[in-house]
C-alpha cells in the first residue's frame, strides 16, 4: 500500500534533468531541461522538521507522491523539482513495494 493511496494527487510538478550545452564560448554548461510532468500528493515537513530545517539555515522540506511510472521510478537525486514557482533539490527518491508508487523527498532551493 502507498504512503500516499488515500491522498488526491492534484499537484502538478514537473521534474528537470541535469544536462551538459555548449555556452556561447564553447565551453560546457550545465543547465536543467524538462524531464518529465506529474501529478503528486505534497505533503509539507512535519512541525519537527521544519524547526530543525529553520535550525540548519532555514530549508524547507516536502515528500511528493506520485503514481508508478517507470520514467518516474528513474528519478535520479541529482534531478530536480519544479514546484509552486521554487527549485525544489531532490534527497531521496524511492520506488515502493509492488510498484505501489513513487515518493520523492525534497529541501527547496535557497
Amino acid at each position: 500500500m502507498s504512503l500516499f493511496s488515500s491522498t488526491a494527487r492534484t499537484e502538478l510538478i514537473e521534474v528537470h534533468r541535469a544536462t551538459t550545452v555548449r555556452d556561447g564560448y564553447g565551453e560546457n554548461a550545465e543547465t536543467f531541461g524538462l524531464h518529465y510532468r506529474a501529478y503528486a500528493s505534497v505533503r509539507n515537513g512535519t512541525g519537527g522538521e521544519r524547526r530543525q530545517a529553520a535550525q540548519e539555515g532555514g530549508a524547507q522540506a516536502a515528500t511528493f507522491g506520485l503514481t508508478f511510472s517507470t520514467v518516474a521510478a528513474g528519478t535520479k537525486l541529482t534531478d530536480q523539482i519544479q514546484y509552486q514557482g521554487a527549485t525544489w533539490d531532490i534527497t531521496s527518491a524511492v520506488v515502493e513495494p509492488q510498484n505501489a508508487g513513487v515518493v520523492l523527498t525534497a529541501i527547496r532551493a535557497q
